[in-house]
Parts: C-alpha cells; structure tokens; sequence
C-alpha cells in the first residue's frame, strides 16, 4: 500500500476508505475526491488530519456501512497485492498531473511505476481484427523496438491484448489502463508475471468494484491519450472507442496513424496530423514515421500544442 503526499500513517486507511466511499457514493465522481484532497491538502496541519477527516465524512454524508464496506473492499486490494496510489503521489503516472481534474484522483495498480519512458505510443482499435490487422498489429510493435518507447493501451480483446502480448515478448514496457474496478478484472498470467519483472503495469482508475461501463470506457480512453505523444489506431469503427483516443491527441497537435480510415472511422482522413499505417513495414514507406517518431523520442518534455517540426 502507498502513502499519499497529506496523510500520516494513522490515518491512511481511514483516508483510503472514506476516498472508496465517496466515489462509489457519487459514481465515480473525480471532481468530488479531487475536492477533497484540495481542501485536506491545503487546510489541514498533521496534528489535525484525524479531525478534519472525520468532519468531511460527516460533511459527505458517508455511513458507517458504507465505510464498512469498503473497509472489506481494500481488504480485498490488500489480500491481491494491488497497489494504491493518489493523485500527486510520487508512484502516479507524472503524464496525468498537468490535467487536474481529468485525471483520476485514487488509482489501484499492480508493477511497478513506469515513469521513465521518454516515448508512450498509444495502440489501440477493434476488438474483432482480421488476420491482416493482426499481423500488422504485431509488426508495428516490432517496428517500434529500436525507439525504447512504452506502448499504453486498454486491455480490450482484439488489437489492444495483441498489443500488450507482442509488446511483453519482445520486452517492450507497458501500461494497461482498465475500463472497471480490479476486483472485476482477472490478468492473465502473462501480464501478472510481467508485472513482477518491472515491464509491465496495469492501473484502474475505478473504485474496485465498480464493472465495466461505457461512461467508464470513455474516461478510459482520455487516459490512454493524456499518457502518449502517438497513436497507432486500427480499423476504428464508430466516433467512440479508440477514436476518441485519435481526437484527444488531435486535440494536443500531436501524430496518429490509422489503419483502414476509409472503410471505418473515415473522417480521419481530413486531418492534416493524419498518417496511415504503412502495411509494409520494411521498405521505404516507413521514412515518415520513422522521422516522427524520431523526433518526437528526442523531445521527452514536450508540452502540449507544441508539436516539434517533424519533417
């Protein structure tokens, strides 16, 4: 378990309980925690945390058997060996910091902090690919070998477990962020094992019981875009899902390359930050994505809307 930057060692669990609390109270509310965290954080010495912790679950309205249950809920986390970690905490992902309140302010995670990748390469797309998308899935992350980056992806079927498969065997870091509560997810035992080598983290941002949903999948997608600098989305299907990742970055002026926009999501091809995937990765067509991403691993503090010169 992991100490947040405003809490004392007494009162850690207790934070942690009523933080699983709130959010199970307001559906996985980040502003309402985040709210929180500000006013302890900014309000509260050490000698008064008890009591200020104790008058906000008053001021929340927060139950004793809410606190019970969830109480038995980070039991559960503990006996899993999950990790916790709050927003501003040293073992939080450094590339969600700058966006506030649109990051989640409690996450859950297993492996160990991967904060010194210079390069996140989002990879993402439909969790029904053909054998040709499959392929290409996997020659791309062989592609992306010599340029150290991490790939971060959502974990689904299809294209993203694909991903994190070929990753982990060619020992490519990655982060998989998860669309439900870790109690509702079972890693295979793959990922597990790469966890414990250092290669690989898996993060939930959802209090541990909540399912899968929509609203949360949506969420997800913002956090796979807010930790890369690319993406590489295939055979998108619809303006949800993986294209909300595309639109995110599109949003930051940095790069995406798509497989098969014509047939799919075939807007993206009025965006001048629009590249294909080239289907044959060992000739000369790989020169334009090969200086991006060049580029783009040569520039680790990049800020937003300032897209290097890449060609």
């Amino acid at each position: 378990m992991n100490f947040c930057p405003f809490q004392t060692e007494n009162s850690l669990m207790t934070f942690i309980c009523f933080a699983i609390a709130i959010l199970n109270k307001t559906g996985n509310s980040w502003k309402s925690l985040h709210s929180v965290i500000s006013k302890i954080s900014e309000n509260a010495s050490k000698s008064s945390l008890d009591k200020e912790l104790s008058f906000l679950i008053k001021y929340h309205g927060i139950q004793d058997d809410e606190l019970w249950h969830a109480e038995n809920i980070l039991e559960r986390v503990k006996a899993d060996r999950w990790q916790v970690s709050f927003y501003s905490a040293s073992d939080y992902p450094e590339e969600w910091l700058q966006y506030g309140e649109k990051s989640p302010p409690l996450i859950f995670f297993k492996g160990t902090p991967l904060n010194n990748i210079s390069l996140w390469c989002a990879i993402v797309g439909t969790t029904q690919p053909d054998f040709a998308t499959i392929d290409l899935v996997r020659k791309t992350v062989e592609f992306l070998i010599e340029f150290k980056c991490g790939i971060v992806t959502g974990g689904a079927p299809g294209v993203d477990s694909i991903a994190v498969e070929s990753a982990l065997l060619h020992n490519i870091p990655v982060r998989v962020i998860l669309p439900m509560g870790i109690l509702h997810y079972t890693p295979h035992n793959s990922i597990l094992k790469a966890t414990e080598q250092g290669i690989c983290q898996i993060i939930s941002p959802w209090t541990p019981n909540s399912r899968w949903s929509k609203s949360q999948a949506v969420r997800r997608n913002s956090l796979i875009a807010f930790s890369s600098s690319v993406g590489f989305i295939f055979n998108p299907s619809h303006e949800g899902g993986s294209y909300r990742v595309a639109k995110n970055l599109f949003s930051r002026e940095l790069p995406v390359f798509v497989h098969m926009p014509d047939k799919y999501a075939w807007h993206l091809r009025y965006s001048k930050l629009v590249y294909p995937i080239p289907t044959d990765l060992n000739n000369a067509n790989t020169e334009v994505l090969k200086k991006i991403l060049f580029k783009l691993s040569q520039s680790p503090n990049k800020t937003d809307n300032c897209l290097p010169e890449l060609l």
